[in-house]
């Protein structure tokens, strides 16, 4: 039951998100800020219902491995939320390479990965449940794709990565491409 209060609170969130409107007067759209908090709070529900249904191992019935694999795509969106809040956010000095060696990231980056590797665990899970005949394709509203809707995602994000990169300032573009081909 705590799981899904957790995810209908997500969605309701995230949801709200997706309107990308503050309905009263004035209306207006939605301020980044404001979208980033919605995606974090959003993230922080579809987190703990996760936490909740329990890890992999955990999971016995094939009802309970078939609900996470919607819970990783909500938390890939969720990321990929976030980071398109940060996607103008400036490289910082000696972004390139730290004293280490290791690259530093931008948080846009940081919460990209998190959404890329979000959705290949959603389609990991997808796909075992659609062997084990445990994905059920919802009639009414959702979406009735299946583990394609996540393989899709994951593909459709890596794209918009890109596109992100080649729209850079010029001064900016080659950094822009190198943390893109790093996603």
């Amino acid at each position: 039951l705590v799981s899904e209060i957790m995810e209908t609170v997500g969605v309701a969130l995230y949801t709200e998100l997706m309107g990308s409107q503050s309905y009263g007067f004035p209306m207006h759209r939605t301020p980044i800020y404001r979208k980033r908090e919605l995606a974090e709070a959003a993230l922080t529900c579809f987190e703990q219902s996760i936490e909740v249904v329990g890890t992999v191992e955990e999971r016995t019935s094939k009802e309970e491995r078939s609900v996470i694999w919607d819970l990783f795509l909500m938390v890939g969106k969720c990321h990929e939320k976030i980071a398109s809040t940060l996607q103008r956010e400036a490289f910082p000095p000696g972004h390139d390479v730290k004293g280490d060696g290791t690259q530093k990231m931008r948080r846009y980056e940081t919460h990209m990965k998190k959404a890329l590797a979000a959705y290949s665990s959603s389609v990991s899970q997808a796909k075992e449940a659609e062997k084990e005949g445990g994905l059920i394709a919802e009639e009414n509203g959702g979406s009735t794709h299946g583990a394609w809707e996540a393989v899709y995602r994951l593909h459709a994000s890596r794209l918009k990565c890109l596109i992100a990169a080649v729209n850079r300032k010029e001064d900016e573009r080659e950094l822009a491409e190198l943390e893109a081909l790093r996603l």
